[in-house]
């Protein structure tokens, strides 16, 4: 729960549903986290900018997600989350490529991720049919 002294109250539920409410709780505009492409889509936390026109979602998959508060489409092109990462207990796995400037990880989240050195970004996602302790 978040409240914007101009523009009312915003809420994220485990459902995956951000809803935002006019300072008389009327509904203004409600979205989906799911259609933003989310692992786990559970919201954990919601956070206005200061002009009240994008947000940032938080999920229980340790993604960050900046949305335009009207609509809820991502504001940037690539359509994934700003940030994320393992999200459940530990990282376990690591392997470093042997000449890409990339690297591997696999956790108890159940999902291998490959990442970008440069950028430090993930560049690769799969989910796994169970948690992961090693990577080569």
């Amino acid at each position: 729960l978040h409240v914007s002294p101009s523009a009312g109250i915003v809420t994220g539920s485990k459902d995956g549903k951000v809803k935002i409410w006019t300072d008389d709780l009327a509904p203004a505009a409600e979205f989906d986290v799911r259609d933003l492409g989310s692992f786990r889509p559970q919201v954990r936390t919601v956070a206005w900018s200061a002009n009240a026109k994008r947000l940032l979602v938080g999920t229980l998959g340790s993604e960050l997600y900046e949305v335009h508060a009207k609509n809820g489409h991502n504001v940037h092109d690539h359509n994934g989350p700003v940030l994320q990462g393992h999200c459940q207990y530990e990282l376990w796995g690591l392997a470093v490529h042997p000449t890409a400037p990339q690297y591997a990880t696999v956790g108890d989240d159940a999902t291998l991720r490959v990442w970008d050195v440069a950028s430090h970004k993930q560049v690769n996602f799969l989910k796994l049919p169970t948690l992961a302790r090693a990577v080569a």
